[in-house]
């Protein structure tokens, strides 16, 4: 039996099928000629008079929004165009606009559903990761895999990096600011270093802002390093944060005044105590806003003080002034190659310009002690 037969007998058998049903089940009849693999042509069917009675586009419409915009391929094309040949002649423009509209549709229903699938997709990988965070521990435990490789050689890692303790950053200290404090240090390192001990007690117990200390860069060694390049300064304004507050420049709003030097500057007296500074010291900080203490060695008596003053000097020298990083290994080398050799003395020997003056004002004058001392410093 060749091919135009058994469309012939195909066309007969829908032929029939459509002539004898109506409604519902003629629709089930059009869709299963149309969808049959063996058969092409459809004119025979579409010229039953019961088809041209169906609604054919609301009946398209409902059974091919489900697929794609070309259908089920270009046979699938082919055929909603029979369809809508077989509408009749007077409905072929209205017929063209039906179709565009449920291609529009189609369109949309597909990108609303790739949305979702796109959407469900991301909240199972999201609730996928939460419960291997909960559970994954546990269970892999039991069972090797590439995860339980990585934690144990990450374990591995932790075991042997040295752990760090957590640094505590101290609450801030809150209180009415009276003004700020600008210091500049005088003298060597170690004059200096009691110096800002000093400042900083005296910065607490006025209640003022205290301006990261200004090292001394006119001395004898004509040193021009800055406060940062020799102390943490960061952990210096933190470790102190409890008890006084401490900038490293001054606000925005007063640097213009200190840049051009419009600050009320001063050399506090010597060895005094805290009522020197609450009496003579405060009342200026408050009327001019910035006090600049130009000279700063032994400024404090370091007698007669209340305990909690000596408290802090001391937290402020053993805790607060820290070495910069680079400086502490260099020392740690240094002493670690000393410890070498076995046990060994530091000596500061403080010989400096200045030093003659010094014996000269405790002994007579004679010029057999000025050549022994002479012979000693060469010696050393």
């Amino acid at each position: 039996m060749n091919i135009e037969q058994k469309q012939a007998e195909f066309i007969d058998h829908f032929v029939k099928q459509a002539s004898a049903q109506k409604g519902t089940t003629l629709v089930y009849v059009i869709v299963e000629a149309t969808s049959h693999p063996s058969l092409f042509t459809f004119s025979e069917i579409l010229t039953v008079p019961t088809v041209a009675e169906v609604k054919t586009y609301s009946v398209i419409s409902f059974f091919f929004l489900p697929c794609s915009v070309d259908g089920i391929g270009k046979k699938g094309g082919m055929r909603i165009g029979v369809m809508r040949g077989g509408g009749g002649g007077g409905g072929g423009g209205g017929g063209g606009e039906r179709m565009d509209k449920l291609k529009k549709g189609s369109r949309m229903k597909l990108w609303i559903i790739r949305a979702a699938i796109s959407v469900l997709l991301w909240t199972c990988i999201v609730q996928l990761t939460t419960l291997r965070e909960t559970w994954g521990p546990s269970v892999l435990k039991s069972c090797p895999s590439c995860f339980s490789h990585q934690d144990s050689f990450v374990s591995a890692i932790e075991d042997k990096v040295p752990s760090v303790p957590a640094r505590v950053i101290p609450p801030k200290r809150v209180y009415k600011n009276n003004g700020y404090l600008m210091v500049s240090c005088n003298g060597g390192l170690n004059q200096m270093r009691a110096a800002i001990c000093d400042m900083v007690t005296i910065a607490r117990y006025l209640n003022v802002t205290l301006i990261v200390p200004e090292l001394d860069k006119t001395s004898f060694w004509a040193d021009p390093s800055e406060f940062q390049y020799i102390f943490d300064v960061n952990h210096f304004i933190t470790s102190l944060r409890d008890e006084v507050w401490i900038l490293k420049e001054m606000p925005p709003r007063l640097k213009r005044r200190v840049e051009m030097r419009i600050v009320y500057s001063m050399l506090p007296i010597s060895w005094s105590d805290m009522s020197y500074y609450h009496n003579q010291i405060l009342p200026l900080i408050r009327k001019y806003k910035v006090v600049h203490l130009n000279r700063t060695d032994a400024r404090l008596a370091n007698n007669g003080q209340s305990l909690d003053v000596q408290k802090l000097r001391c937290r402020v020298n053993f805790n607060a002034l820290r070495f910069t990083p680079q400086i502490e290994e260099l020392g740690k080398r240094v002493v670690k190659l000393l410890r070498q050799n076995g046990p060994f003395i530091v000596l500061h020997l403080r010989y400096e310009m200045d030093m003659l003056a010094f014996p000269l004002k405790n002994f007579p004058f004679e010029e057999s002690w000025i050549s022994y001392e002479y012979v000693l410093r060469k010696r050393i």
